[in-house]
């Protein structure tokens, strides 16, 4: 066997042993139980250096493993070798209080166009359903079957509706991380503690950091959430205000005044792993009522990490997010319409170009105003 299918047969037993299929890692690499482990060794050291001079040129990059906790468990299309390209926004069953006809009807009326569109995955931000009950959770994964390509989700509070584990017995745990390209996927559950997230989650969260800096072959960290856990500074805390009910997240706030844990345990990996690598966050608890807008990009000054909302509301400004992770790490964003009338994008911008409508007298002072009426 050629040293180009030993190790991926090596790193894809690995993944599937981190994701909680020791059994599949078993069927991936197999070898003679009874050879010595010297043996093993030297044969895969004869094997590494036998045609290295001469291998063929890389081919399109085989199906990666799909990571527990996916929607939909489809095979993942043929890439070429390199970056990565998906699609990705929340609240996916449109606007609350329209009747019961799931996924948003944008959504639905776009289905062709996303068959056809070359994204590799969707990685959806939350509220897939409106509840987590039958009949809507089989219609909603029949026309999320239907797009041919793995569907992620990182779970919302309407996902969990009213039984939290209908969802978990289901679909697995709610965070979960994997590789596809160069990029490495985090996903989160916001929702878990209210916001807090629990220890379990946190240490979950900043082993996939770590492995991601210290692993040469990942040059993009993209996060995933439903609530906009990373809005927790003025400059961003306007733009939450300005794209969902803002008592959501002044709650989520209230209840830890100490500090989000995001805060105070993830914040610090994310700046140290921007150092070294592009960082994305990806929220999508946005756009669910017609005053409030569906999508908001902004780039922090002083760390050079991006973050983006997206989220549905079943009217004419629609769109998921359409994202390219090229082969030297690189995000390139951009809106794919679903709607009629998208918005446009004011990245460049910065976050003060998001909220100059919404907030007319200066969206510093409103939002002091907003948070602290005493002062």
């Amino acid at each position: 066997m050629p040293p180009r299918r030993i190790f991926p047969l090596i790193r894809m037993s690995a993944f599937l042993a981190r994701s909680g299929r020791p059994e599949a890692a078993t069927r991936t690499l197999c070898y003679d139980r009874t050879m010595p482990v010297r043996s093993l060794i030297a044969l895969l050291l004869g094997l590494a250096a036998i045609g290295c001079d001469d291998a063929p040129a890389p081919g399109p990059e085989p199906a990666a493993p799909v990571a527990v906790g996916s929607l939909v468990a489809a095979p993942w299309p043929v890439a070429e070798r390199g970056g990565v390209r998906f699609l990705t926004g929340g609240h996916l069953y449109g606007r609350p209080g329209i009747g019961p006809a799931r996924p948003a009807s944008t959504f639905v009326e776009a289905e062709e166009r996303i068959r056809a569109h070359p994204a590799e995955c969707l990685v959806l931000l939350g509220d897939c359903f409106y509840q987590a009950r039958e009949p809507e959770m089989t219609a909603t994964l029949a026309r999320l079957e239907s797009l041919g390509r793995p569907v992620f989700n990182a779970v919302g509070n309407h996902d969990l509706a009213p039984d939290p584990e209908v969802y978990r017995r289901r679909f697995g745990p709610t965070w979960s991380s994997f590789d596809r390209g160069p990029a490495r996927f985090l996903i989160l559950d916001s929702e878990d503690g209210a916001g807090a997230m629990s220890e379990a989650q946190l240490a979950f969260a900043e082993a996939a950091i770590d492995g991601a800096l210290a692993d040469e072959r990942i040059r993009t960290l993209l996060v995933f959430m439903h609530k906009t856990l990373f809005a927790d500074a003025l400059r961003t805390v306007s733009l939450s205000l300005a794209s969902n009910d803002p008592n959501a997240h002044l709650g989520i706030a209230a209840r830890h005044p100490e500090g989000l844990p995001f805060r105070r345990r993830v914040r610090p990996l994310l700046e140290r792993a921007a150092r070294g690598l592009e960082v994305a966050l990806f929220a999508g608890d946005v756009g669910a009522f017609p005053s409030r807008w569906g999508f908001w990009a902004d780039r922090e000054p002083s760390t050079g990490i991006a973050t983006y909302a997206c989220g549905l509301g079943d009217t004419p400004r629609d769109g998921l997010l359409d994202v390219t992770v090229a082969a030297d790490g690189r995000v390139t964003v951009a809106i794919f319409p679903l709607g009629a009338a998208p918005p446009a994008s004011r990245e460049a911008r910065g976050a003060a170009a998001w909220t100059e409508e919404f907030f007319p007298g200066g969206f510093d002072e409103t939002v002091r105003d907003y948070l602290d009426p005493d002062r």
